[in-house]
């Protein structure tokens, strides 16, 4: 697929992988800031937000496997994979909300459904608190708490060690994938020893399906119980034999539940939507 006209380059093997799945990309100035996209499908947006140490890529099975009647859009936020790393020195994590809000209306988008993981998922967490009006639905994935204390460095540091209970999910193109786009994450950010509390103490009742694997060696699955006490209409799903990044160790089951929740949301049928295609390279 080609990319927008105001794109800049961006590594071959990203374009490849996006041409061989048929999936667009895009890299445009917005509000000064140049944001790396991929987008692909037609229907209702679901806006993909990635974690610390990663990007787009971390989404990569849900548009491999896409359900019609939805529109898969995954960006890099500012300082991590592909887009401009302008905010750098920057450490106002409630600044990547706002940047998330003039992603939605560059792309004209009045609303979405938000799904994050991780740092992505606090960052989705305080969008749904200033920008509610413009979320249908959110989903978050292993995400972390507001006021709650970042995890040790050495965790961090060994992103891959952690991250997965079973790292053999992990194929060689994958690793080749990494190192292309590079795993990285703003040092402003990385210096932060505890994330910002709820700007408020009321529920919030926008609907909410929470994600965890059990395996979690990261951010530890009891954290549900803070996400209980903060939505007051939420699902909760937890993953058998799943670690942090449950979404690539089980993306099918991962996509199942995803699919159910939004369509729940939205009046349709999932039964109808989601396909018994799968690619024969991927995990359960």
């Amino acid at each position: 697929m080609k990319q927008s006209k105001s794109a800049d380059p961006i590594p071959d093997k990203v374009s490849s992988w996006c041409d061989t799945y048929k999936i667009s990309y895009h890299f445009n100035r917005i509000n000064n800031k140049k944001i790396f996209w991929i987008e692909t499908g037609k229907g209702f947006p679901l806006v993909l937000v990635h974690g610390f140490n990663a990007s787009f890529y971390t989404w990569r099975f849900l548009f491999k496997n896409q359900v019609s009647g939805f529109r898969y859009i995954a960006l890099d936020l500012p300082g991590f994979g592909c887009s401009e790393s302008d905010m750098k020195k920057n450490g106002n994590i409630g600044v990547y909300a706002d940047v998330i809000n003039e992603f939605l209306k560059f792309n004209a988008i009045k609303e979405a459904v938000l799904i994050g993981h991780s740092f992505g998922g606090l960052l989705c967490q305080y969008f749904v608190q200033k920008y509610y009006y413009r979320t249908k639905a959110v989903v978050l994935v292993a995400p972390a708490i507001p006021g709650n204390v970042r995890p040790p460095k050495k965790v961090e540091k060994g992103f891959m060690l952690y991250s997965y209970h079973n790292p053999r999910v992990l194929m060689p193109q994958d690793f080749d994938m990494f190192k292309a786009i590079g795993l990285k994450t703003p040092k402003a950010l990385l210096k932060i020893k505890k994330f910002p509390k709820w700007s408020g103490s009321h529920e919030i009742s926008i609907p909410c399906l929470v994600v965890w694997g059990k395996k979690d060696l990261i951010l530890p699955i009891e954290n549900i119980e803070d996400l209980k006490s903060r939505f007051s209409n939420v699902e909760i799903a937890e993953l058998e034999d799943a670690g942090h990044c449950l979404h690539e160790e089980k993306p099918k089951l991962f996509e199942t539940y995803l699919i159910y929740f939004i369509s729940s949301i939205l009046n349709r049928n999932a039964d109808k939507l989601i396909s018994v295609k799968k690619d024969p390279n991927q995990p359960v």
